[in-house]
């Protein structure tokens, strides 16, 4: 019995048709995202991530425990039929950082040479804080008939011991610390958010 072997087919595309689809696939617009897309992503990203950080409203970056002699060494002072001397010693607790319900909207902007500038409002003293059970009595002198230290003069005594804790403050330089501590802090926010650091920018105004 005879018996013939199918034709093995092997079909070839054309030079010329295989030649204008490869024209047309390099027509056709890239897979991945454009670096227009790719700027757009990372801006959404660390404007989100700033939301994020308005709801805290606070942050902290600088803690300090100060310590400072106060008192009332102008006898004249206190003088009512005799002299009163008092001093006393007092811990103040101080607080600085960002207020982050303040960064403003358009905070985030790219300049003409493709850096990115981040505008923050300046840090600031959140609180100084003085417990009455760190504050110390260390000497007192009453002559004559001067009474016992009254209660407004206490309070007087104090206050003039918080102004002694704010020079301290501005001597340590913690505004300008915290806000050292701040731009740490938002240049890694940026460079999570795909950004390169060393195309950042951060201003406090």
């Amino acid at each position: 019995m005879h018996q013939t072997n199918p034709k093995t087919m092997n079909p070839q595309t054309p030079l010329p048709l295989l030649l204008a689809l490869l024209a047309l696939l390099a027509l056709l617009p890239a897979c991945h995202p454009s670096e227009a897309d790719e700027a757009g992503r990372r801006q959404e990203l660390a404007r989100l991530r700033l939301a994020r950080l308005q709801e805290e409203s606070r942050l902290v970056f600088v803690d300090y425990t100060l310590r400072e002699i106060c008192g009332s060494k102008d006898q004249t002072v206190w003088r009512v039929l005799g002299d009163k001397e008092v001093l006393y010693s007092l811990t103040a607790h101080v607080t600085a950082g960002l207020e982050t319900s303040r960064i403003r909207p358009e905070a985030l902007a790219v300049t003409g040479d493709s850096i990115l500038v981040l505008t923050l409002p300046h840090c600031r003293v959140f609180d100084v804080n003085i417990p009455n059970s760190e504050v110390r009595h260390v000497y007192e002198r009453v002559t004559g008939l001067s009474s016992d230290l009254t209660a407004a003069e206490r309070n007087a005594v104090l206050a003039e011991g918080e102004k002694q804790v704010r020079l301290t403050i501005r001597k340590l330089g913690i505004i300008p610390q915290a806000e050292a501590r701040a731009e740490v802090f938002f240049r890694t926010l940026l460079s999570q958010a795909g950004y390169n650091p060393a195309r950042c920018r951060i201003v406090f105004e």
